[in-house]
This record gives C-alpha cells, structure tokens and sequence, in this order.
C-alpha cells in the first residue's frame, strides 16, 4: 500500500511540475549571445559573450543553447562541437531561479567575410528530465573578418618604391598640416603663407613652410578578375589583402584614401546571407548587389570603413564593368588623384584605358598580383608586380 501511495505521489509530483514548467520554463527568461566587437582583424582573437538569465523561482536544471556559425571562426575550446560544413554549438547549462549566468568563448577569424549568427534554440527539460521544451531565439549577430595585412620585406620594398615614385609626381602639393619652419618672405610666396606673428616680432615679412605631401587622393580601384582561370580563388583573395594592406600603408602616412570596385556583395535582405562565405567567385546570385563606392577619408578609422567593404565581397562583376568604371573615371579626369589599380588582370583591353588616362594627364599605377610560377613581365612604366606563391594554396 505504501509503495502505491508513493507512485502515486510520485505521479501527482510529476504531473503538477510538468504542468509548471510547461506553463512558466520561458517565463522572465533571456537569452543573448553577441561579439565583443563588431569586426576583427584576420587571424587575431574576439569574445563570443554567452548571458542567460532566469527571472524566476523556477530552476532549469538541464538547459541547452543550440547555435550555428561560420567553421572559420575557430573556438578555443571544441568540446560542445559539431564541424561539417558548419560549426554546430550546442552549450549546456544548469540554471536556478533568479540566476544570470555568462559564459565567454574565444574565438579566432580564420578568413576573411561577414559572419553571423542569425538565431539559437533553447532547449530546456523538465525537473524529472523526462520533458523536453524548445524555442527560437533570434539573435542576428554579426561580426566582419577583415582582410589579411600582407607584411614583410617584399611588401615593404614594394611600398617604399611606390612612395618614392608618387613623391617625385609633378602632383605634389604642400601640406599645410605639416610645418617644417619659417623664412623671409620671397615675392613667389602666397600671403596665405605669411606668419603675422614673426613678422612683427622680427619686423620683417616671415612664411611658414611645410613638407610635402602625395597626391590629395590615392583612389584605389579594385579589379577582382584574373588573367588566366588557374586557382583564381585564392589569387583574388591576396589580390583583396593587398588593397586592404595599401590603404593602410597610405592612411598611416595621411594621404586621403577612397575605394572603387567591381566586386559584389549580399543584399542586407538577402535570405543567403547567413549562408556561409564561399571564395569570390564569378557566379554570384542575383540578390547580390554592386559594391558601394568609398569617398574620400584620411583619418586612419577610415580603413574600417574600407575594411568592411573589402570583407563583404563574395562575387565580381568581371573585366567588362571594372572598363565601364575606368571610362567614367576619365570623365572626371582629376588631376591631383593618384588612380592606383589593384587588378590581377593585365589584358590589352584594360592597358590602353589606364594609357589613354596617362595621355589624359591622370597619374595611374598599375598594381598586377601573379602566381610566381606564373611569372610577370610588365609592358608599361607604370605597372608593378606582385609575387604570389603558388606553393602557398
């Protein structure tokens, strides 16, 4: 009699918390996982912040936080995953009531892209750990995996002959942020320049003098087509890490920066989006949309907005657009703007815009990305090479 008393007990137990639970397990209950930071370097470290809260008497002794991601943001810790062609989560947490719990992963970017975590599901059991409940979160997170910084001494050697070139352009101008000192007056010198104040203390007319800068604007134009169909993937990735690389180069020195170029990039309202980055490619869908052109910036914050661009990329337009581009920059044909062109495509199509722009009296660099084993012969003064190691796929 006893043991069926305690059955039924037992029973009535169950029942009457299965209806709790059943009624109030999502009650005062939040959950949030975002990124520390909006975007991170490639190959540097961010934090994944896990916070659930409990606003209730009721405990959740087995709670589970279901979520998928990118597999080239790498966690620190593997435990609680499932890699195949994403990296599936599944964190498990015991919570009691009126509890906030947060959990902190370390994550790595391994490549560059947008990546997001568009939702998780919790799943939460009963306290007999017999009846599961389960919901959707929407969380929408996002994080951008900037470009690779390509460093070294080949890189170094590449942007210090750059520089030296662009500096002996008849396009240099004085650069009134950077004063060099003062000198007597000189009837070729403008009265902008005159220093007031050392010319009544020395009752003689004084100038200022400032350094030289580069061109007022490096434009970068971004060509993402390749000369030959030999592993383009990888060769249009180095070609984007060298553009991002460049712009830094440029704006550590204070020389304005804009960006134009013939990649393509997801719709914000594109469902695909959450999918994950693949290579850039040719083949893009048709919610893809054009990249957005990047004005003038100097200050050197100017490289996230550069970055993120860069980042985005997932398809091109191809060589016949990027000389559509090229024919509109001449219309505006600006003298005082270096047009450097990033492009791993050198056909005889593309050379005779970039001469026609020289004819034009519009200073152009040429920037060619190329497989070594390839190798590289440039037909024009203004074209420069860079090496890239086949080896390296």
């Amino acid at each position: 009699m006893k043991i069926v008393l305690a059955i039924l007990i037992l029973g009535l137990v169950y029942v009457l918390q299965r209806g709790l639970y059943q009624r109030y397990w999502n009650k005062g209950l939040k959950v949030s996982l975002g990124f520390d930071s909006g975007f991170l370097e490639c190959g540097e470290d961010t934090v994944l912040k896990i916070e659930i809260e409990n606003r209730k008497l009721l405990p959740l002794p087995v709670f589970h936080l279901k979520y998928t991601m990118d597999r080239s943001l790498l966690f620190s810790d593997n435990d609680n995953s499932t890699i195949t062609d994403l990296n599936y989560r599944n964190d498990v947490f015991s919570i009691l009531g009126n509890q906030r719990i947060i959990r902190k992963h370390v994550l790595r970017g391994g490549r560059r892209g947008v990546f997001y975590i568009p939702g998780c599901t919790v799943h939460v059991k009963d306290f007999f750990l017999v009846t599961t409940f389960a919901e959707q979160v929407n969380t929408d997170s996002k994080i951008y995996v900037f470009p690779k910084k390509i460093t070294g001494k080949g890189y170094d050697d590449l942007m210090n002959g750059i520089m030296g070139e662009i500096l002996v352009r008849r396009s240099l101008i004085p650069d009134n942020m950077s004063f060099r000192g003062i000198r007597e007056y000189m009837i070729t010198d403008s009265q902008r320049s005159i220093n007031w104040k050392q010319t009544a203390r020395r009752n003689d007319l004084m100038v200022n003098l400032y350094d030289y800068t580069m061109d007022r604007e490096i434009r970068l134009l971004l060509n993402l087509d390749t000369h030959n169909m030999i592993e383009p993937a990888h060769l249009l990735e180095e070609t984007i890490s060298l553009t991002s690389s460049a712009a830094r180069s440029f704006l550590r020195k204070k020389v304005g920066v804009s960006l134009k170029t013939n990649g393509r990039m997801k719709a914000p309202d594109d469902p695909d989006r959450f999918i994950t980055n693949k290579p850039v490619s040719d083949k893009g869908s048709k919610s893809e949309i054009p990249c957005p052109e990047i004005g003038r910036g100097t200050d050197y914050s100017h490289l996230v907005t550069v970055d993120k661009i860069l980042s985005a990329i997932t398809s091109t337009s191809g060589s016949a657009e990027f000389l559509k581009m090229l024919d509109i920059e001449m219309k505006s044909s600006l003298s005082n703007v270096l047009y450097f062109v990033i492009s791993p495509y050198y056909k005889e199509d593309l050379l005779e815009k970039l001469d026609r722009m020289e004819r034009l009296g519009m200073n152009v660099m040429l920037i060619v990305p190329y497989y070594d084993k390839m190798g590289f012969e440039p037909t024009r003064r203004y074209m420069r090479g860079w090496e890239v190691k086949f080896d390296e796929i």
